[in-house]
């Protein structure tokens, strides 16, 4: 009976998303992002109050946009520096993504190197600002231009 009652209990605690660290939080805010179920106070979670500020000024139109993410697949993302205090972190990360067309074939390439600022409020972790350094565009069959 013990065994069971601590097997619930480590389930409970590791399924617990309110204690996440700085980099789980990039990490699920990356994923939400990709994801085909955003709203807006979905991603108002994830985000700081000068942050939330920006999202909340957007209008309906721009947000949809923000939104759309069928054209995007998300093929790799991982974090190459954290440096962090006790309520503040920058992380260094490579997000890897490729635009689809609209029959669902690679048509670019993507490889986006960035900074993440997170700030610990209330004992929890919050994207405050997102930076891009370096971008890397690769084209899959030549472009047309006209």
């Amino acid at each position: 009976m013990k065994i069971i009652f601590f097997c619930i209990l480590a389930i409970f605690i590791s399924c617990n998303k309110t204690q996440q660290g700085p980099a789980e939080t990039l990490t699920s805010f990356i994923e939400y992002r990709f994801s085909n179920n955003q709203t807006k106070e979905g991603l108002l979670v994830y985000m700081t109050s000068k942050a939330s500020e920006e999202i909340q000024a957007m209008s309906e139109g721009d947000l949809v946009d923000l939104f759309k993410v069928e054209k995007y697949r998300k093929r790799n993302f991982k974090i190459v520096t954290e440096k962090c205090t006790e309520d503040k972190c920058f992380m260094t990360y490579i997000l890897e993504y490729d635009v689809l067309t609209e029959t669902k074939t690679r048509d670019f390439s993507s490889e986006v190197k960035k900074i993440a600022e997170l700030q610990k409020i209330n004992e929890q972790w919050k994207v405050s600002n997102i930076e891009n350094v370096k971008t890397f565009v690769e084209s899959i069959k030549p472009i047309e231009v006209q």
